[in-house]
């Protein structure tokens, strides 16, 4: 599948495949073939215990596509948490639309590089529940920001 360029796929929907880290690289070579893919969900796909390569790689790839849909919802296992390792993706320069990232840990530092999204009004659909926020005077700021913008939904947290 590596050498398979599929020129119209756009969007990509690989959820609760557990990849180790062989298989993340593989299907990592497999993404950047894709031209145009601009959706993807990867939903507790990647282990970061058998993967922690894979996902870099993985992440670099994200870094480096135009994508404006990433879900990489965590089934609320340590198996599928990047927490603080998702900042690099998110800091990059995507214009999502919609960004699942449920019971990653991302904590404050990834609100904060959603922060932008959510002011230009670029993201419309958010689900940020379990992001570890150790500040509530932060959450609340954060959630206020949300309510104030159009996003057409949002996940508060639990």
């Amino acid at each position: 599948l590596k050498a398979l360029s599929l020129k119209d796929l756009r969007l990509l929907i690989f959820n609760n495949n557990c990849l180790n880290s062989e298989q993340t690289l593989l299907f990592t070579e497999f993404l950047e073939k894709q031209p145009n893919i601009n959706q993807i969900s990867l939903d507790s796909s990647i282990n970061i215990h058998d993967s922690p390569n894979g996902f870099f790689l993985f992440s670099k790839y994200i870094i480096n596509q135009n994508l404006n849909s990433l879900s990489m919802r965590n089934d609320e296992s340590m198996n599928f948490s990047f927490g603080s390792l998702m900042i690099p993706i998110l800091k990059s320069k995507h214009n999502f639309e919609y960004l699942d990232l449920t019971n990653q840990g991302i904590g404050q530092k990834g609100l904060e590089c959603i922060l932008p999204l959510i002011i230009s009004n670029t993201i419309s659909e958010l689900l940020f529940d379990g992001s570890n926020i150790n500040s509530f005077d932060y959450l609340c700021k954060f959630c206020s920001t949300i309510a104030s913008s159009r996003l057409r939904f949002a996940s508060f947290p639990v």
